[in-house]
């Protein structure tokens, strides 16, 4: 049932948030159809770059934080081990 709704839900969110930026382009002299495609556009531009910017740098954090887990684990082994047992 979740997985159904989170569109729907998503949907409404964005077009929540983005109604008053489309208020103000009517006000400004656009008609609401106009408005609203541009508002939809800009925001799904940004979110596309925000993706395209940010998840290759979350993926090489990621990694690095995978491949320095050992190292982590066996550091807080050696120091915290004596005190456990």
């Amino acid at each position: 049932v979740h997985s159904i709704l989170l569109p729907f839900v998503t949907g409404i969110f964005i077009a929540y948030f983005l109604s008053p930026a489309a208020d103000k382009l009517e006000r400004m002299g656009a008609n609401r159809g106009l408005a609203t495609s541009f508002v939809l556009t800009f925001f799904f531009l940004s979110f596309t770059l925000l993706l395209v910017l940010l998840v290759p740098m979350l993926v090489t954090q990621l990694s690095a934080i995978i491949a320095h887990f050992p190292g982590w684990l066996s550091e807080m082994q050696a120091k915290y081990a004596p005190t456990i047992n």
